[in-house]
């Protein structure tokens, strides 16, 4: 006999988190999950926590960073993942050419994340 046990899913991208991986994506491209900056970031959002965990050994993992990236390389080149959020094109709109902004916002956030 099998059981269709239903794992929930990781919660939605805060926009936080998306400005953090953007920055990743538009410094290194779509690295993949083996990728030292991958790890930095997965654990980064890890601390910051912005969604309620349902299961903490895949919230943010390398796997979900590499596949946002791929989303982002979507965005960018009509390559990659198409399953991204509206929210990615959003930011993608308003920040992908302003990296000053960007810039800013990312220290933003990870002075939050030292607090």
């Amino acid at each position: 006999m099998t059981t269709n046990v239903k794992y929930p899913r990781n919660p939605r991208w805060h926009r936080d988190e998306l400005i953090l991986a953007l920055d990743l994506y538009l410094r290194l491209g779509p690295v993949g999950k083996e990728h030292p900056a991958v790890h930095e970031l997965s654990t980064l959002l890890n601390l910051l926590r912005l969604s309620p965990v349902l299961d903490e050994m895949k919230y943010r993992n390398e796997n979900g960073v590499a596949q946002k990236l791929q989303n982002f390389r979507f965005i960018d080149t009509g390559k990659g993942l198409s399953h991204g959020g509206k929210l990615d094109e959003a930011l993608w709109r308003e920040l992908s050419t302003d990296r000053a902004r960007l810039s800013s916002l990312v220290a933003g956030i990870r002075a939050r994340a030292q607090n």
